[in-house]
């Protein structure tokens, strides 16, 4: 189930940075460098689980003092750690500052998870460990979206384990006339998308659902409208998710 954002989550999306980093080492500190929107079909674009350094450099905050960043393949995380850090302050203030600059974090105890555009869970205990915590990126939605060309490449996404777009005012849906519905159909089979069905469940969808795949390279994108009569409109939930195939 979609759970509730505030209100101000589509206007932090202004703070949200593409960056580039080294898969693991040190930073500085300071914000990530900004970088260009992926091309279409550029997947070695999409973050991957081991692309720690990359992955924090992506998030529109940093820790305030210099930190490393070393994959951990058995876990499958990313283990952040601040050196010069002698307590969990700011460990703890980068978390804040985090949520306080999109307003996309949700709580669960010692766990955090971000998903403004992109998927990322924090764990921790500051009691054992002060200056670190783990992280794990669940999906990497705004650049997956460019790189399958997805129509609705240019919103906002709430990244979970889909990517579902997120329109504003705790609204998943944007509305469509029947002809811009039919074109879009048409202009997804010319772009190599292939209707199949079931995504409705898997996307958490709305209404009847209408399902397409695409695989690009080493990876198959499955993208879903769930579509609802509205009066002389049509509402329409758009989600979409990616898996890298072995």
């Amino acid at each position: 189930m979609k759970k509730i954002l505030l209100t101000s989550f589509v206007a932090a999306v202004c703070a949200m940075m593409l960056a580039c980093g080294s898969d693991s080492g040190t930073n500085s500190g300071s914000n990530g460098g900004v970088v260009n929107t992926p091309s279409m079909g550029n997947t070695s674009a999409i973050l991957q689980p081991h692309e720690c350094e990359k992955i924090m450099q992506a998030l529109p905050v940093q820790p305030e003092l210099p930190y490393n960043t070393t994959y951990n393949s058995e876990n499958e995380e990313c283990l952040l750690v601040i050196p010069e850090a002698v307590d969990n302050a700011v460990a703890a203030n980068f978390l804040n500052n985090l949520d306080s600059s999109a307003k996309a974090i949700f709580h669960y105890g010692s766990r955090d998870e971000f998903v403004l555009n992109m998927g990322v869970e924090f764990d921790y205990n500051f009691d054992a460990a002060p200056n670190q915590l783990t992280f794990e990126l669940i999906n990497d939605c705004k650049r997956a979206a460019y790189v399958a060309n997805i129509p609705e490449k240019d919103s906002v996404w709430l990244a979970e384990y889909a990517c579902s777009m997120y329109t504003g005012e705790d609204d998943y849906y944007t509305y469509m006339t029947q002809q811009h519905w039919q074109d879009q159909m048409a202009n997804l089979v010319a772009d190599g998308w292939l209707a199949t069905t079931g995504c409705g469940r898997r996307l958490e969808l709305s209404g009847s659902d209408y399902c397409f795949q695409k695989q690009i390279n080493d990876y198959l994108f499955e993208l879903g409208y769930g579509i609802k009569d509205k009066d002389m409109l049509l509402r329409v939930d758009v989600a979409f998710a990616y898996q890298k195939l072995l």
